[in-house]
């Protein structure tokens, strides 16, 4: 009888495959799969093994009980069951397997052998006292799956296994074009819900990791790919994982079809003049009336902007009326720098396509106070570039992006700065939850407002001694106007709160 240590082992269905009286039978059950977990091997990432494997995503491989002019002779069968495998350990350009299975007859030993070969190369000897093996350095090829025949001599029989295409990825370049950014997040779109084989001891560190090909494909990648997590489910936890690995210096290739003016546009809609320290609220659309967009599934695209004249950490992003699909029907996603960089990315999940025309998105921001340290009067420059939008079957659509005059900034009349009053302060500023309000006592009948970047009043309060402690814990976290306003004088400030 054919032992087999099964300590620390993971837990997984796995498909038992044998032959009586000459039948296949294919029956589930739970047993044990792959080989022994070193310690160092097992991870605390949140997305690992947070779900067993399914008859729908584990790896199933038929035997193929090929015995060509051999003659098996009664009562001696050559039954191989549980045949798992197992890819890791990716190099350059090679990937290690482990390989164990067990044979149904009781009459084996662990001492009796049996031979293996790969791909039709020389074969090799071991006993069944060996099991796991491990096959070194075999090609790493996305595109090219691999077969492994077992013999066994003494027995006068041969079991042949076809396994998938096997190879190297990147958590998070779903496109595999070397970068984590906003492109990868459309083929999270095209295959979200699709399942397939999961990935072995997977982490979402950005770090190559041996996986199986799956039964689909994208155009040029396998659908593994867009399962970043490894948990062999394509879902939003896979756009975290985008996010987490994210480069914001990654280079956009956008669209390959040249678009003119003749294409659908994308477009902004930027105010001509803007003031000084007040909320910028900047709007998106895609296509019109007259050039509406046909078949579109997703765009991913890049929004420029000046930071300087930009309050740091203001910047949002709001898809609250886009037109390609409700929040049930749409991934949207946006990331955005220091340095005036927004990659975004609006998805459909539904796996259909729709046309029309509209808003696509709605930026927010606030404009620095002191324009004078850049000029009296600035250009404020905002623009889309690096556009990508597909169809469903991955076409590319032709968006064109159609650029702006830039808006000139001035210093807004009659308003000054809370910080020009003597004996004021404000304070923490970004603020989690109390807010400090210090006044001299010759001021008298002073309010306090808050406004948020839609200049929707969302606070007031009289400030009737001269040290005050305001509760602002309610509020979501964003950038405000807070004004502060006496008989004599109305001043104003930026206000952030975070947590």
């Amino acid at each position: 009888m054919l032992k087999l240590n099964i300590n620390n082992l993971v837990r997984a269905y796995v498909f038992v495959f044998f032959v009586c009286a000459g039948q296949l039978f294919t029956s589930l059950v739970q047993a044990q799969i792959i080989a022994p977990i070193e310690e160092d091997d097992l991870t605390t990432d949140p997305f690992e093994w947070n779900n067993l494997p399914t008859e729908e995503n584990l790896l199933i491989l038929n035997p193929v009980f090929d015995l060509g002019d051999i003659e098996e002779e009664a009562g001696k069968e050559c039954a191989v069951k549980t045949f798992k495998v197992t890819p890791y350990n990716c190099g350059d350009g090679t990937v290690d397997i482990i390989l164990d299975f067990t044979i149904s007859n009781e009459e084996i030993l662990p001492n009796e052998s049996f031979s293996l070969r790969l791909n039709n190369s020389y074969p090799e000897t071991f006993t069944y006292a060996q099991l796991p093996v491990t096959l070194h350095e075999i090609l790493a090829n996305n595109k090219i799956s691999h077969r492994i025949e077992i013999f066994d001599e003494s027995k006068n029989c041969r079991s042949t296994f076809d396994i998938p295409a096997v190879g190297c990825l990147y958590p998070g370049d779903i496109n595999e074009d070397g970068f984590v950014n906003n492109e990868d997040i459309l083929y999270t779109g095209l295959a979200f819900g699709e399942s397939g084989i999961s990935r072995p001891n997977a982490t979402t560190n950005y770090e190559k990791q041996a996986a199986f090909n799956w039964n689909k494909s994208f155009l040029e990648q396998n659908y593994k790919f867009a399962d970043c997590n490894g948990d062999g489910t394509i879902n939003l936890q896979d756009v975290a994982v985008v996010d987490k690995n994210y480069q914001n210096n990654a280079q956009s290739i956008g669209s390959a079809v040249n678009a003119d003016e003749g294409n659908p546009a994308i477009y902004l809609g930027l105010e001509p003049y803007l003031e000084a320290g007040t909320p910028l609220n900047v709007p998106i659309y895609l296509g019109s009336e007259n050039l509406p967009l046909n078949d579109i599934y997703g765009i991913a695209f890049t929004v420029n902007y000046d930071f300087e004249l930009i309050v740091e950490n203001s910047i949002m992003v709001d898809f609250q009326d886009c037109w390609l699909g409700n929040s049930q029907d749409l991934i949207s996603y946006y990331k955005s720098d220091t340095f005036g960089k927004i990659d975004v990315v609006v998805v459909r999940k539904t796996h259909t396509n729709i046309s029309g025309f509209g808003s696509l998105a709605k930026i927010s921001a606030v404009l620095i106070e002191n324009v004078e340290k850049i000029g009296a009067e600035k250009n404020f420059k905002m623009g889309v570039s690096n556009v990508h939008a597909l169809s469903f079957d991955e076409t590319i659509i032709p968006v064109y992006q159609k650029e702006l005059d830039p808006s000139i900034v001035t210093t807004p009349t009659g308003l000054d700065n809370i910080a020009s009053l003597a004996g004021v302060s404000v304070y923490p500023n970004p603020v989690a939850s109390k807010l400090y309000v210090n006044i001299p006592a010759e001021m008298k009948n002073a309010q306090l407002v808050l406004y948020n970047l839609s200049g929707a009043k969302v606070f007031d309060y009289n400030l009737l001694k001269q040290n005050n402690e305001l509760n602002v814990a309610s509020l979501h976290q964003g950038v405000y106007t807070l004004v502060l306003r006496t008989p004599e004088k109305t001043t104003y400030q930026k206000l952030v709160i975070s947590r």
